[in-house]
């Protein structure tokens, strides 16, 4: 089955001609063509970029580890050395000093992300398809850079990131547990692609055991999608 139109903007498909660039990612040529597209300081009242769907689950740390381990392992079992790339975890005065440099503050899963793993050196080496993981101080930088040029809102911190498009989660005032996930490149609508981070590291490592990577597999990457996130939009058109 041939790949499906994406439902996001044309230039993608450019994109993702393009890809991949960094020397880890080579191997993953195939799997970057059907990797998802997800698809002032802000107040306590404003409307989120992305409107949640349904009730939020409790945040849970552990579930969250779990997936990241899960997904170390598959990078691991494919590229030994590539377990190297990660940095050591924010311990919790560190990552408070980070935070207060930013006007909101990001959910607990992403402070828990940072408590775990301070993103990846090289910054670009692959973390979900072909998506990279920054380390804080990168991402804050991101941030702020971002927000001054408008292509970001200022209740949206980027998390994961590829060459100009972000994955990014609610940032306000006041730390939620959890936070909605969409990707932010071009395109100014804003719509939820994962329910949680957590939801979106679970989904990323099931896809990963799952083997349904292969471009004739677009059905199955939906179903899981759909089992993690019901409700959220799986961006590519699926006949």
């Amino acid at each position: 089955m041939p790949l499906a139109s994406p439902t996001t903007s044309d230039p993608l498909n450019a994109k993702f001609a393009a890809m991949p660039r960094h020397p880890r990612s080579r191997s993953l040529g195939l799997i970057a063509l059907v990797a998802l597209v997800m698809a002032g300081c802000p107040s306590d009242h404003d409307q989120p970029s992305a409107q949640p769907i349904g009730p939020k689950a409790p945040f849970d740390a552990a579930a969250l580890h779990s997936a990241l381990g899960r997904i170390v392992r598959w990078h691991a079992q494919r590229d030994p050395g590539w377990v190297a790339a990660l940095r050591p975890g924010l311990a919790a005065p560190g990552l408070a000093r980070a935070l207060d440099r930013l006007p909101c503050r990001p959910p607990r899963e992403i402070e828990t992300l940072y408590a775990w793993h301070d993103g990846t050196d090289p910054a670009d080496a692959p973390f979900v398809w072909y998506h990279s993981f920054p380390s804080l101080d990168e991402a804050i930088r991101s941030y702020h850079r971002l927000v001054g040029s408008g292509l970001l809102r200022p209740d949206e911190f980027p998390v994961l990131e590829f060459e100009g498009e972000y994955y990014v989660v609610r940032c306000s005032r006041r730390a939620a547990d959890t936070s909605s996930v969409w990707l932010v490149f071009h395109d100014p609508e804003r719509v939820v692609n994962y329910v949680s981070f957590t939801a979106f590291m679970e989904t990323a490592a099931d896809w990963y055991e799952s083997g349904a990577t292969d471009p004739a597999d677009l059905r199955r990457l939906r179903a899981i999608h759909q089992l993690r996130n019901p409700g959220a939009q799986f961006p590519y058109a699926v006949h």
